[in-house]
C-alpha cells in the first residue's frame, strides 16, 4: 500500500529510455479464469484509476502534443476505463481491461511523462457523458480531416452496413476550419481527400502529420492477392482469371470514404465491404511509398485507411495494370482524432 513501492515485472520488456523492465504502482495480482489459458496464469496490475490515467496518455498520444490535446487525451483514457470496467470479465477473464490497443496502451510508471502527470493531474476526474453515462471515448492516430460515423466502421450486425448500432455522440464530423467540404459530387470528394488541405486540423504542415492526406499505387495483381477468403463476397463466378476493373459502389454516411468497393475479373466479380476489409485489400502499401507531404518514405505493406478516390490504369487487353488510391488519416476514424486534437490545441483551443 506504499505509494513509493513499485512493483517491476521481470518478465516483460518494454521500449523506453532508461529502462527496459516496467514499474506499476498500485498491486499486482496472479490469477486465473474461466478463459484463462491452461498452464498459464494472468498477471494483473490492479491499480486506482488517477494512477492509471497518467500511464497510458503519452502512449496513445505523442509527448510532443500541446497539453491541451493530451488533456483531452486523459479524459478521453480515464472516461474509457471507467466505461469498460467488466469488459473482459465477462469473457472469463480476471482483469477488465487490457494493457494493449486491444484496449488502451498503458506502461505503467515508466512512461509516466512530466506532461502526461500534468495533463492527467489537471484532468482529474473528468469523464465525457453523454445521457447520464458515461462514454466509451473513441480515438485514433488521424482522420485525414474528417471522422466517420460509428455505424459504418463498427458496424452490427456485422453482414449489415451500415450497422443498426448508431450511437448519437459518434457522429462524423469536418474537423478544420472553414466551410466543410461538398461530398454531394464525385468532384467535390476528389478535391478533398486526393489533395492535401491546409485547413483542416490534422494537415500535414501544421502538426507533421505524414498521413494527413496519402498516395498508393497497387498492380492488379497485388490486389487480387489480398483477395483471401474473409475479405470479399463472391458475387457471380470465381478469382482464377485477372482484374479488369475496381469500383467504389458505395461510400459512407458522413466522411464520404469508399464503404464497398466493386472488382470485377475475367472470370467473375467480388465485393469488399467495410472500412477494415476494404483498408487491408486496398488502403494498404505494397511497397515503400512516398509520403505526400514529407520527405519520407511510408514503409512497404503499411495499413493506412479505406481510400476515398481511386483512378485505374488498364493494360491493351482490358486487364488492370494499376490502381492508384488517394486517401486520408490512418486509424478507425471514430470519435478522437488524436493529430486533430493537436492541430487544435495549437490553434489555441482547450481540451474542452
Amino acid at each position: 500500500t506504499d505509494a513509493a513501492n513499485f512493483f517491476r515485472v521481470e518478465s516483460i520488456r518494454r521500449s523506453f529510455a532508461g529502462t527496459k523492465v516496467p514499474l506499476y504502482r498500485g498491486a499486482i495480482e496472479i490469477a486465473r479464469g474461466s478463459s484463462t489459458q491452461a498452464s498459464r496464469v494472468n498477471v494483473v496490475n490492479v491499480v486506482e484509476l488517477e494512477d492509471y490515467v497518467p500511464g497510458v496518455v503519452v502512449n496513445e498520444s505523442l509527448a510532443s502534443f500541446q497539453v491541451a490535446a493530451l488533456q483531452a487525451q486523459a479524459v478521453a483514457a480515464r472516461g474509457y476505463a471507467v466505461a469498460n470496467i467488466g469488459r473482459y470479465g465477462a469473457l472469463g477473464y480476471p482483469f477488465d481491461i487490457v494493457d494493449s490497443s486491444s484496449s488502451q496502451v498503458y506502461r505503467g510508471v515508466i512512461s509516466e511523462h512530466v506532461k502526461a502527470v500534468q495533463a492527467a493531474t489537471e484532468t482529474t476526474g473528468l469523464v465525457a457523458s453523454y445521457d447520464g453515462r458515461i462514454i466509451t471515448a473513441f480515438y485514433s492516430s488521424s482522420f485525414g480531416g474528417h471522422s466517420e460515423n460509428n455505424e459504418w466502421i463498427f458496424n452490427s450486425p456485422s453482414s449489415q452496413l451500415p450497422g443498426s448500432n448508431a450511437i448519437p455522440y459518434l457522429r462524423g464530423i469536418y474537423d478544420g476550419d472553414g466551410a466543410t467540404p461538398d461530398f454531394s459530387t464525385e468532384a467535390g470528394i476528389a478535391a478533398f481527400w486526393a489533395a492535401p488541405q491546409p485547413s483542416i486540423f490534422d494537415d500535414c504542415v501544421r502538426v507533421g502529420n505524414r498521413f494527413s492526406r496519402w498516395r498508393i499505387v497497387l498492380t492488379g495483381a497485388q490486389i487480387k492477392a489480398r483477395l483471401t477468403p474473409a475479405r470479399y463476397v463472391l458475387i457471380w463466378g470465381n478469382l482464377t482469371g485477372p482484374i479488369t476493373d475496381v469500383q467504389l459502389t458505395s461510400r459512407m454516411g458522413a466522411s464520404a470514404r469508399a464503404a464497398i468497393a466493386r472488382i470485377g475479373l475475367t472470370t467473375g466479380e467480388v465485393e469488399v465491404r467495410g472500412w477494415d476489409n476494404l483498408r487491408n485489400v486496398l488502403g494498404r502499401t505494397a511497397v515503400s511509398t512516398p509520403a505526400m507531404c514529407v520527405a519520407s518514405n511510408i514503409a512497404a505493406n503499411f495499413t493506412l485507411n479505406n481510400p476515398s478516390v481511386i483512378e485505374v490504369a488498364r493494360n491493351p487487353d482490358g486487364t488492370v495494370s494499376t490502381m492508384t488510391a488517394w486517401g486520408g488519416g490512418w486509424g478507425h476514424n471514430v470519435g478522437l482524432s488524436q493529430y486533430g486534437s493537436n492541430g487544435r490545441a495549437r490553434a489555441g483551443q482547450d481540451f474542452v
